[in-house]
Parts: structure tokens; C-alpha cells; sequence
């Protein structure tokens, strides 16, 4: 053994002490027990591993220290003592292993680590050559990898990265393996058999899965080759490899987590999002992590924001009927094809209304549109910042879901509109009580907008920027993101555009193309819908592309 084996089998006592606190302090006393038995075991292991390797007196002050510590330890363990047990390891064993890690760290750095090769055999013997492959020809060019590696607290690998944002920390530099532990025992369902974390910044809660579920199998979804290679360096994941149960897919990302969404097996942490450059797959993963908030998170957040709208006393949104029936309603969404838009909107009749959603709103007022009506249905926070914006209350209304973020409705002081949606039970039993409609949301604040407007028949809703599409390459009209050019990708989705060629899209806007085209086929009112747009085509629409958008929405005379 050497002083780097050394290192990692101090960070494997370490994961198991960890391993064995939280689960008595979970309540998990079975596996805590079997932990527990491991422990005493790996000691022993180590004990002979630091003799020839430490310096005599050193060797000696942390051999007396955990005689010590084995003196309260065994006695608990023979006990059964839980309390005790959780104790000692929490603030006796696992101080003294950090210590002696750090004693270690001062004799090496990252430098020293390297696992690539052990990691890349694994692969190669259990079938995952592809892996293997593009590992080796993203080093063979001679990069140099953004991911910057460091130790934590623990003397475990934690990694950064910097960009024109500051740095940004990926995994904890206090306890990784700890806090993976805490996230799965939290995030863990017990008839999935099989998970995939989003990306390599997650290979500690992989790792807290392989430990804590027996049997169970990760895959860790890893598009970003540098970042994969980096972690392979720099963590020893042979024996997990080796197993079969740890996997890395490295290719046709969107098209293999699209199971594991289905069935709920992926977990998402808020740095997921944050990490990947691919913006579909971005868009993917906070789309997912939003669905997929805990129950009792979610419950919280929505009753929260329920109750305090509720008691806000807004007017219900039927109130607007008379402000768009038998008017053109311009529904404005958010997409590529609204930067064409733009001087339609200026030259707009008198005999027009203007919805927009919150996302639209800010480049509206930045090119001197004052919209009528601006919606928002988002429950998070993060929707504020769609209000905080030079509205003049004296023209723009605010419709929003009952339970949207209530401090972005209390923050909006113009006139608002609520409006109770089906599918939300609370909100079904109000609107029961009162005799109001409750409205279809269709997963998006522009589908909500759409079935509002469907009910209040307007003359015509003349739709701009539902490209629902990559229109041009891009993911938005200009202004309202900041990642906006749409990487190429072979899983992108291909749909027909207005002018009958093929466009690319996503999944998410597939499925909401299909919503819309469902909504509009079960609609038999007077009501004729308009889709001004180079984007997708859309079934039950009239299709008209931006060229020709002024000439056939006012034909002269």
C-alpha cells in the first residue's frame, strides 16, 4: 500500500461512519447494525496500512488516539447502544479520520491522483468501450479541462469551474458524500430499481445509491466529456464499474433519460441545470426538477401561494370577457418568430387587446408596447422577476393562477385577475363554491393564456411567437434569455414549419404543440384562431408566415 491506497481507504472508513451516523439518526437500525460490523473490520485494515507509511510519531500519537476512541466505541457496539454509537463516530472516529487525512493531504495534491487508467479498464471489461472511447480522444487532443478539482473538508474530491459568472462550486467542499447520503434517503422511492443522476457533478449521490440501495443500478448522464474524464481521474470507480451497477452515458443523452423521466427514476439537484451547455437539456432538467419537487414541498408551495392570493381579493378573470369578446386578442408568447413581430404589435388596430405571458412582457416594454393583459402561472419565486418591470398600471392588468407565486402577485400593483384552474383540488372546490370556471393550464402559462382566450371568444386570436420550434436556430425571441442559440444535436425532434419544410424542435415542445392542436380540434366556437409565425405548423390554426402577416390579418380594401 501507498500513501495514495492510503488516502482511499481513510475515505472509505470515512463514507462508511458517515453511512452507518445517518442511518441512525433516520431511524434505520438494521443497516445501521451491519454498518456498524464493517467499521471495526475496516479499522483493523487500516491500522496495518499506516504502519511503514507514517512517521513513527505520528503513527504513535494516532494509534493512542484511537485506542482511545475503541475503548467507548466496542463497549457501545456491544450494547447495541445506538445513541452512543452515533455519538462516537459523529464526534470522536470521524474527526479523527479527517485528521489523519489531512495529515496526509499535506504530503500530496490532486496532482498525485490519477484513476483514469483503472477507471477506463472497468469500462472496457464490463461493455462500456464507448465510454471508454470518447474519454480517450477528448485526452488525446490535449485539453485542458475547466473542471478544476480540490478537496473537501473530508479529504474527498470536489470540483469548480469558473466562467464569466464567478466560480461556481459543483459538488459540497464540507461533506459530499455525507449530503449524497441525506439526498437520496430524502429522494428514494422504493419501486424504482434503477436511477440515473443528471450529470457527473451528482457521482457522490450515485455513489450514496450504490451503498445504501443493494442491488439497485445509476446510470450518470455526462454529455460534457471533460467533466467525465475529470471525475474518472480523480475518483477511484473501479470496483463500482466493475459491479455492473454504476454506468455513464456519455451520448444520445435526451433520447436515454427519456425513460427514466417516465418513470420518475431521475433525480435533478438545482447544479444539474446549472452545469450543462446543452439548452434543451437544461430546459429538460429544470423542467423536471420543478415536477418533481417533493410531495410535501410541492403540496406546501402550492397551498402557500393559494391561500395567500386567495386573500387577496382580486377580481376573477371572467371580469375581462367584455375587454376581449369580439376584439382581436394578440396572444403573445415568447418564441423566435416574435422579434418579426415586433412592428405588427406597433401598427396593432384600436379594435386589438394584447395578452402576453410574463416571460414577453419585458421586451414588449422595451420596444414601447404596452401590453393590456399580462399573465403568469409559475409557482417559484423566480417568477418575480417577470414583474419587476416599468409597467404603467394605468394600461397593463395582471391575470394569474391562484396559485402562482404569491409575492409576485402581492409585488404587482396594478389592477389583477385570478383565475382557479382544474386539476388542483382546492382550486376546483372555490370556483365550485362561487360558480366560476375553472380554466386548463396544459403545463405552460401560454397554453393557459390560450385556453382563456378560447372561452372568452375574441374575434379573431392572432397568436405571435408560438413558434414551438427552433425557428432560425434559436430558442427565443431576442431579449428574454440568456442562453438562446440552440446547439445542434442529433435527438432534436423535426416537425413541419408554416411554409411546409422541416423544422427541429424539442420533446417539451412537441408536447405542447400537441396540446394546442388537441385544444384547438376540441373547440367549435366562433372564434378564429390566426398562428403569425416562421416556426411549426399548427393544426387547427391558420398558418401564416411573418412575411405575409400584415397583409392577410388587414387585406386592403
Amino acid at each position: 500500500m501507498d500513501i495514495i491506497e492510503l488516502r482511499k481507504s481513510i475515505l472509505k472508513l470515512i463514507h462508511e461512519c458517515q453511512f452507518c451516523a445517518v442511518s441512525i439518526n433516520l431511524d434505520y437500525p438494521k443497516t445501521a447494525n451491519k454498518s456498524i460490523s464493517g467499521i471495526t473490520e475496516m479499522i483493523s485494515g487500516l491500522v496495518s496500512g499506516m504502519e511503514g507509511l507514517l512517521e513513527p510519531e505520528y503513527l504513535g500519537v494516532k494509534t493512542n488516539e484511537l485506542t482511545q476512541i475503541l475503548g467507548v466505541f466496542l463497549p457501545a457496539q456491544k450494547q447495541r447502544d445506538m445513541v452512543m454509537i452515533s455519538d462516537v463516530i459523529s464526534q470522536m472516529l470521524l474527526p479523527w479520520l479527517i485528521d489523519l487525512s489531512d495529515g496526509i493531504l499535506d504530503s500530496i495534491d490532486t496532482g498525485d491522483i490519477n484513476y483514469l487508467g483503472r477507471n477506463l479498464e472497468a469500462l472496457i471489461a464490463v461493455g462500456q468501450k464507448d465510454v471508454c472511447d470518447a474519454v480517450r480522444n477528448w485526452t488525446g487532443r490535449g485539453d485542458i479541462s475547466k473542471y478544476i478539482p480540490c478537496f473537501a473538508d473530508t479529504g474527498d474530491i470536489s470540483f469548480t469551474t469558473e466562467s464569466e459568472f464567478g466560480i461556481t462550486r459543483l459538488i459540497s467542499a464540507r461533506s459530499p458524500m455525507e449530503s449524497a447520503m441525506y439526498y437520496f434517503y430524502k429522494n428514494r422511492k422504493d419501486e424504482v430499481r434503477g436511477y440515473a443522476v443528471a450529470g457527473a457533478n451528482m457521482i457522490y449521490e450515485a455513489m450514496a445509491i450504490l451503498r445504501i440501495n443493494i442491488g439497485t443500478k445509476v446510470s450518470v448522464i455526462e454529455e460534457d466529456i471533460s467533466f467525465l474524464t475529470s471525475v474518472l481521474t480523480y475518483m477511484d470507480l473501479s470496483d463500482w464499474i466493475l459491479s455492473g451497477r454504476l454506468t455513464f452515458v456519455c451520448k444520445d443523452v435526451l433520447k436515454n433519460i427519456s425513460g427514466y423521466i417516465v418513470e420518475q427514476s431521475l433525480l435533478v439537484k438545482n447544479t444539474s441545470a446549472s452545469v450543462t451547455t446543452n439548452p434543451e437539456l437544461k430546459r429538460i432538467y429544470e423542467n423536471y426538477r420543478q415536477l418533481t419537487l417533493t410531495v410535501k414541498e410541492q403540496n406546501y408551495l402550492l397551498y402557500h401561494n393559494y391561500n395567500e392570493n386567495l386573500a387577496q381579493g382580486d377580481e376573477y378573470v371572467s371580469s375581462v370577457i367584455n375587454t376581449i369578446r369580439g376584439k382581436d386578442l394578440f396572444l403573445i408568447a415568447g418564441g423566435p418568430s416574435l422579434n418579426r413581430a415586433m412592428d405588427i404589435l406597433k401598427r396593432k388596430r384600436d379594435n386589438g387587446v394584447i395578452l402576453c405571458v410574463g416571460t414577453s412582457a419585458g421586451k414588449l416594454l422595451k420596444d414601447g408596447i404596452d401590453p393590456d393583459l399580462v399573465i403568469i402561472s409559475d409557482p417559484l419565486p423566480e417568477i418575480e422577476k417577470q414583474l419587476d418591470l416599468p409597467f404603467d398600471i394605468n394600461k397593463t392588468s395582471l391575470i394569474y393562477l391562484v396559485t402562482a407565486c404569491s409575492e409576485a402577485v402581492k409585488g404587482y400593483k396594478g389592477k389583477r385577475y385570478v383565475v382557479f384552474q382544474e386539476g388542483f383540488l382546492e382550486s376546483e372546490k372555490e370556483a365550485a363554491d362561487k360558480g366560476f370556471q375553472t380554466f386548463l393550464t396544459g403545463g405552460s402559462v401560454t397554453t393557459l393564456a390560450l385556453d382563456i382566450a378560447l372561452r372568452f371568444e375574441p374575434a379573431r386570436i392572432i397568436l405571435f411567437g408560438l413558434d414551438l420550434a427552433y425557428t432560425g436556430n434559436l430558442m427565443h425571441a431576442s431579449g428574454i434569455h440568456q442562453i438562446n442559440n440552440a446547439t445542434e444535436d442529433s435527438e432534436k425532434r423535426f416537425v413541419r414549419d408554416v411554409k411546409g419544410q422541416m423544422i427541429s424542435t424539442a420533446q417539451t415542445l412537441e408536447t405542447y404543440k400537441k396540446w394546442v392542436e388537441k385544444r384547438l380540434d376540441d373547440y367549435n366556437g366562433p372564434t378564429k384562431i390566426l398562428n403569425i409565425s416562421d416556426g411549426a405548423y399548427i393544426e387547427g390554426a391558420e398558418n401564416i408566415c411573418c412575411d405575409d402577416a400584415e397583409e392577410r390579418l388587414w387585406p386592403r380594401q
